[in-house]
């Protein structure tokens, strides 16, 4: 049927073709974009310089990790803290430097008043005993000292018409040996202990008004830390001086 006319396909028959092919066209585009979305990854050359605001990144996200404290810089406080630091340093710095220069002050002043020589030259203060003081009869007697392990009390007292005037001597160690001979060797002389009442050296007893006496004193202590022995060490008082009934003088040295 060489004649017969071919049939046309139906609308509908096309409406479902064009479906399907657009169908099958979707699912094979959308796969690989799916695909390829999950897959994408922004990298830093892809965001735009200054364009990230701080608000966009999450807090507490970026740590020491991220950040390069060298490029940092000083934030303002911290500045305050390192000047605080230097001031501080520098403020020690002034201070040790007025410290040595104190010392050194110090030291040239006690050259000067030791006019130029070594301390070693002079005798140490414990090394001495002064005394001059003035008393009147009946007061109370007078201690002085004390001098190594001795102890010295000034009296002044009435004696009829006279003024007597008498050296007390104690002493803190048992042993010790007091004489008013300045030549006498140690072990020699009276020996007090402590607990003893006071030696007694009658130093002048008289009526004569300004009336002076002087002696020496030899001193010993058994552990030999008090040793006085020389004629140029005295003790003297004077009677009925001008003001007063008794005055005391004298200086001991320690040699030992």
């Amino acid at each position: 049927m060489s004649g017969a006319s071919r049939r046309r396909p139906s609308a509908a028959l096309i409406v479902a073709v064009i479906a399907l092919v657009v169908a099958l066209t979707g699912t094979a585009v959308a796969g690989p974009d799916a695909q390829f979305a999950r897959k994408l990854v922004i990298d830093g050359g892809s965001i735009k310089l200054h364009s990230i605001p701080a608000s966009a990144l999450k807090n507490h996200s970026i740590t020491a990790l991220q950040l390069d404290a060298a490029k940092l810089g000083t934030i303002p406080h911290a500045r305050l803290a390192d000047l605080a630091t230097r001031a501080t340093n520098a403020t020690t710095a002034v201070n040790a430097t007025n410290a040595i220069n104190a010392t050194n002050a110090t030291t040239a002043a006690n050259a000067g008043q030791l006019g130029g020589a070594p301390a070693s030259s002079y005798l140490l203060g414990s090394k001495l005993l002064r005394w001059n003081f003035h008393m009147n009869k009946g007061d109370a007697p007078h201690p002085f000292g004390p001098f190594g392990p001795v102890t010295f009390t000034g009296t002044c007292a009435a004696d009829g018409a006279k003024t007597k005037a008498a050296l007390g001597v104690t002493t803190s160690q048992s042993g010790t040996f007091v004489t008013t001979s300045p030549d006498s060797l140690p072990g020699t002389g009276t020996t007090i202990n402590a607990g003893d009442p006071p030696y007694t050296i009658v130093m002048q007893d008289t009526t004569t008004a300004n009336d002076g006496n002087s002696t020496g004193l030899a001193l010993f202590s058994p552990d030999g830390s008090l040793a006085v022995f020389s004629t140029a060490q005295t003790i003297g008082v004077a009677i009925n001086t001008t003001g007063a009934d008794c005055r005391f003088f004298g200086f001991l040295i320690n040699d030992a």
